[in-house]
């Protein structure tokens, strides 16, 4: 399963940051070298909030931000972590798709966005090799496959979520 929505309660008004310019005037975390991808820390009391609530103490909370289409990628910011836990709060549109790809459709190319070189792999440039596609529902968690190829379609504006895991280690939900 690629994206499973899970029965955890929506974050409270009071923690979470609804619009782009506040979230991106957090701290900054990790950004793409082309801008399309970028993280922020998560404030304490959001932090406190997610991992007493419903995570184990070694969690990690950010905020992220995509400012256009993300090309097919895996995600190597997070050695050996599968998934992890979003939280849409801007879609970037109304049929945004999160797709994922067989592994032979980056066969020999570089797609994790780790600072070196990177092959940009459009998903709406391939044909053939989806494995699923789904539009993610806002405000409402769900727990993410990131160790697969995947991607983000053609955003109409920003998209901000939160994004939650754990150490590789202890991913345990």
């Amino acid at each position: 399963m690629y994206v499973e929505y899970l029965d955890i309660p929506q974050i409270p008004e009071n923690l979470l940051l609804t619009n782009i310019e506040d979230i991106t005037s957090l701290e900054t975390q990790k950004t793409t070298p082309n801008g399309l991808y970028t993280t922020y820390h998560a404030p304490t009391e959001l932090y406190e909030y997610v991992k007493q609530g419903f995570f184990n103490n070694n969690v990690q909370v950010r905020y992220q931000v995509m400012n256009g289409q993300l090309p097919i990628h895996v995600d190597s910011d997070y050695q050996g972590v599968s998934h992890v836990y979003n939280y849409c709060i801007i879609t970037g549109g109304d049929s945004v798709k999160t797709r994922w790809w067989e592994q032979s459709v980056i066969e020999n190319k570089r797609i994790s966005f780790d600072g070196g070189h990177f092959d940009a792999i459009w998903g709406d440039e391939i044909n053939g090799g989806l494995l699923y596609e789904t539009v993610i529902e806002p405000n409402r968690w769900h727990k993410l496959t990131v160790n697969v190829p995947h991607d983000i379609s053609k955003l109409d504006y920003p998209r901000a979520s939160l994004r939650v895991w754990t150490e590789p280690t202890s991913q345990s939900f």
